[in-house]
């Protein structure tokens, strides 16, 4: 019998993390799903952290330290589930959430048309405070640009790929794996995707807990290396076609400078359209603005 979601779960060095992360997936969702934990080449073979009552349900797969990247191209590679669910192991999910966006996929009646679907999170800050990164309403977008400009440009929320659920046939038909030997891959690998995508499903669910409390992690770790990542990507895709997505790229290349050690003061549109070659209504980058762009200086 096929299964509806594989679950891809990259872990390395994650020991108790890991266990906490797979005793939030209840068992039944094990059962029906595909759940596969990608060993990183881990000090202590993670496979000790696995709960026994869940051992019999995972696909094991032990590799040598490549990085995140490498893991996660692992885990797609051995999939056979329709969509990918990629979770970083010292995440957790709400599995009563979970089961609505299976009874949700089941039902939905344009399901073989589409390629993304979309769910909300919580983020748990270091002081433990909850944030709740929700959609309002369910919305099917046949093509890419009404959903960049919805979802993007208005309210930036997240390209992490924890949060991007994608039909498994997208991903290997168009060769969408993921580039090795970065730290910002999430963005990296969202920017080719949507070169290509078509068929988006957005939920109002929230099934995903993003925890920021681990000191160890990479992206506390080296964020300054991510930001430069995220940069690099940028210049390289600064010939995209879709207007939407060049506008998006402009907003995190702001967004990115604005928040680093350059400290770049002021945000001269017309000055990044020239930088990367960019042809955007420059109506569409006012609009931006006065709608987020008091906001960024807050931050």
């Amino acid at each position: 019998m096929s299964k509806l979601f594989s679950l891809i779960i990259p872990s390395y060095n994650s020991n108790k993390l890991l266990t906490r992360c797979l005793n939030s997936i209840d068992l039944d969702i094990f059962k029906h799903n595909e759940v596969i934990v990608v060993d990183d080449g881990s000090k202590i073979n993670q496979m000790n952290f696995i709960p026994k009552d869940r051992l019999k349900y995972i696909k094991f797969i032990r590799g040598k330290n490549q990085g995140l990247s490498e893991a996660r191209n692992i885990g797609i590679k051995n999939s056979k589930g329709e969509f990918l669910i990629f979770i970083d192991s010292d995440d957790y999910i709400d599995s009563n959430e979970f089961n609505k966006l299976i009874d949700k996929v089941l039902t939905f009646k344009n399901i073989e048309r589409c390629n993304l679907i979309r769910c909300g999170y919580q983020w748990l800050k270091n002081n433990n405070e909850i944030v709740i990164k929700k959609f309002k309403k369910e919305k099917w977008y046949k093509n890419i640009d009404k959903y960049v400009f919805d979802n993007f440009l208005w309210q930036m929320k997240s390209w992490s790929s924890w949060s991007h659920i994608y039909k498994r046939e997208f991903i290997i038909k168009n060769n969408l794996y993921f580039k090795k030997g970065i730290l910002a891959e999430d963005f990296e690998h969202l920017m080719r995707c949507y070169q290509v995508l078509s068929g988006v499903l957005v939920l109002p669910i929230n099934f995903y807990t993003y925890d920021n409390t681990n000191e160890s992690s990479i992206m506390n770790n080296n964020y300054e290396r991510v930001k430069a990542d995220v940069l690099n990507t940028l210049k390289e895709y600064k010939f995209i076609k879709n207007k939407y997505l060049k506008l998006l790229l402009i907003c995190v290349y702001y967004k990115q400078h604005h928040n680093s050690t350059e400290k770049i003061k002021e945000f001269n549109a017309m000055h990044l359209l020239n930088a990367f070659s960019f042809q955007v209504n420059p109506f569409l980058i006012i609009c931006w603005w006065i709608k987020n762009g008091f906001a960024y200086i807050k931050h």
